[in-house]
């Protein structure tokens, strides 16, 4: 399931994100938000400066953390803080 400001989300009988302040902020500012089936949250679409290439350039990278939710909204504050990053790597 994902959600973007650009497009439709998917019709299902779960929907977090009109049901989360805090996601729907994040859309709003024009991440792309995906909710894999073990739970995790995707934050697509993060900008970050790439320090480690000559042009340190603004690159876009992927944030993923564990969504927790009491029923179909967000849970606050969560158990679990940890995030990871990565970087976006498109294919050439």
């Amino acid at each position: 399931m994902s959600k973007s400001s650009g497009r439709e989300p998917r019709s299902v009988s779960f929907d977090p994100w009109s049901r989360s302040s805090d996601l729907e902020r994040l859309i709003t500012a024009g991440y792309e938000l995906e909710l894999t089936g073990d739970g995790y949250l995707l934050i697509c679409n993060v900008p970050y400066l790439a320090f480690l290439d000559e042009s340190r350039s603004v690159q876009r990278g992927i944030v993923v953390t564990k969504l927790e939710l009491n029923g179909d909204v967000t849970t606050n504050p969560v158990e679990d803080h940890v995030a990871y990053f990565g970087e976006v790597v498109e294919n050439v």
